[in-house]
């Protein structure tokens, strides 16, 4: 189930793709369709005016220490399912279990080092 904001959005772009349609060439490759709304441009400039703090940490780093002081706060949240950092370590415990032992994947922690801005 998705919210009412997500439901609206939703609308909103379905709503300008076929008003792309309407107002341009039908015989165009789906890859020159202009995807992005006014609407959603104006929202990703609002969200992203904040200058960001850089950190000389690693994402898996910044995970673990969330997971150990806040188990049970938010870590994902996307159309209707909501995992807690708590919830998301064991999730990639389970996943590096698997690739290990049924996909014979070996892992290095070199894989999981990639900067990251907070």
């Amino acid at each position: 189930m998705i919210d009412d904001v997500q439901a609206e959005r939703v609308t909103e772009q379905f709503c300008h793709i076929v008003s792309y349609f309407c107002h341009n060439d039908l015989e165009q490759t789906v890859r020159n369709i202009e995807v992005v709304s006014a609407q959603d441009k104006r929202s990703l400039r609002h969200w992203n005016t904040k200058e960001l703090e850089s950190k000389q940490t690693f994402a898996y780093q910044e995970i673990m220490e969330i997971a150990k002081q806040q188990p049970g706060r938010p870590a994902v949240y996307s159309w209707g399912y909501e995992y807690t950092y708590g919830q998301l370590v064991w999730l990639l415990g389970r996943l590096a279990v698997h690739l290990i032992r049924n996909l014979g994947i070996q892992i290095s922690r070199r894989y999981w080092d990639l900067p990251v801005s907070s």
